[in-house]
């Protein structure tokens, strides 16, 4: 197996890429989750669909070309996974954003991601 550490700035290249692609498709727009969490949109379940699909074809590549990968399980707490995804919900919820849109916001000048950015960023510290 090969071990490679990629450097920093192929996931600068590969996040710079992502982020416009989901800029074009208008992810960065709160409204786009609140249609989500209405049922009455389902743009973001697809986005995701297909970043997931490119992901694994992906990493399957990698895989087969003999690089080193971790995919076994991992211990699951499963009381901290369930309140942690709850109050992730609720902010998803309240704010509009999820994590990626809430920087892609930033970016365009909303001022209300100013406001969920900190809410995540404590989030994930906790």
């Amino acid at each position: 197996m090969i071990r490679v550490t990629a450097p920093l700035w192929i996931g600068v290249i590969v996040g710079m890429l992502l982020g416009g692609i989901g800029e074009l498709w208008g992810i960065a727009n709160p409204e786009t989750v609140i249609r989500l969490a209405r049922w009455k949109d389902r743009l973001l379940v697809g986005c995701i669909a297909i970043a997931s699909a490119v992901g694994a074809v992906t990493l399957y590549g990698l895989y087969s070309m003999g690089f080193s990968m971790h995919f076994s399980p991992k211990p699951v707490y499963v009381a901290g996974v369930m309140l942690g995804g709850l109050l992730f919900g609720a902010g998803m919820a309240i704010s509009g954003y999820f994590p990626g849109s809430e920087l892609m916001a930033l970016g365009e000048g909303r001022r209300d991601a100013l406001y969920a950015f900190p809410g995540g960023i404590l989030g994930a510290v906790a």
